[in-house]
């Protein structure tokens, strides 16, 4: 019997020179300046999905960066809409390409995916906004 496991990396991926979490002060907010982030954001994780599945890794966090001030009330952007296709997308390369992985992280936790039901309940690792 072949066991296959999905293997992934718990840090960032320093390789091919973006971050999917790039942010900015809040003292300089504007509509503008977070479109423009949440879309190299979006495309750094794109590039790095497509750097994974090319290097045989098939498990990956989202991290809670990758939509800069997401839950801030000076957010006003309805950024699940206007990035619905981006989202789109990604999901579906991480589905053709077999991908697992998880929403969001709050912080440097590592999710395993063994744990017993009632820890997967209780988690902090597994709590995140419900629109990202």
């Amino acid at each position: 019997m072949t066991i296959l496991m999905k293997i992934g990396y718990p840090c960032a991926n320093r390789s091919i020179g973006c971050s999917p979490s790039r942010t900015f002060d809040l003292r300089v907010f504007s509509r503008d300046h977070l479109i423009l982030t949440i879309a190299e954001n979006l495309s750094c994780l794109a590039r790095i999905l497509e750097f994974n599945r090319k290097a045989g890794l098939y498990f990956f966090v989202i991290g809670p960066g990758l939509i800069p001030y997401a839950t801030h009330p000076a957010n006003t952007l309805n950024w699940a809409e206007e990035f619905a296709a981006d989202f789109a997308a990604v999901g579906a390369f991480v589905r053709d390409a077999g991908m697992q992985g998880c929403g969001s992280r709050s912080g440097p936790r590592v999710v395993l995916p063994f744990l017993r039901q009632e820890e997967r309940k209780t988690s902090h690792t597994l709590q995140r906004s419900s629109r990202l």
